[in-house]
């Protein structure tokens, strides 16, 4: 709590953008930079493949969203990220024709993500990961 870190030398990132606070004061909190990565983590013990499997790039053309599709023994996933901050819609088959990803399997951020009419609609500066549909 006493931590007086301060950007390296020769960073470009703006410190007013940086989330101050210690971990003290971040705990409970479910909007604080602790609580997301905590999110994060349990979907990455839930989802082996992302922790060890193997990764493919996906292309979701012009979108400021991207992700992969991991597959690691007999688990498969797609991870997408909209790093933009409004909703992107994506068809659910511009991600992959091998797999049909239908089942969402978890969610990261601020907002919701949701299946409608064959589209992922994901929030913005939001993360989910997808299954196949059975």
């Amino acid at each position: 709590d006493e931590d007086t870190v301060k950007n390296p030398t020769g960073s470009t990132y703006e410190e007013k953008n940086q989330v101050n606070g210690t971990v003290a004061s971040q705990q409970g909190q479910d909007t604080s930079l602790l609580t997301h990565y905590q999110k994060l983590l349990r979907l990455r013990q839930a989802n082996p493949a992302i922790a060890r499997g193997s990764f493919r790039p996906i292309s979701l053309g012009d979108r400021k969203a991207g992700g992969f599709v991991a597959e690691y023994q007999d688990a498969v996933v797609c991870v997408i990220h909209n790093t933009s901050r409004s909703t992107e819609r994506i068809p659910l088959s511009s991600v992959s024709v091998e797999y049909n990803f239908g089942v969402i399997n978890g969610f990261a951020g601020q907002g919701e993500a949701v299946i409608e009419n064959g589209e992922l609609v994901l929030s913005g500066l939001s993360s989910v990961v997808l299954q196949p549909a059975p």
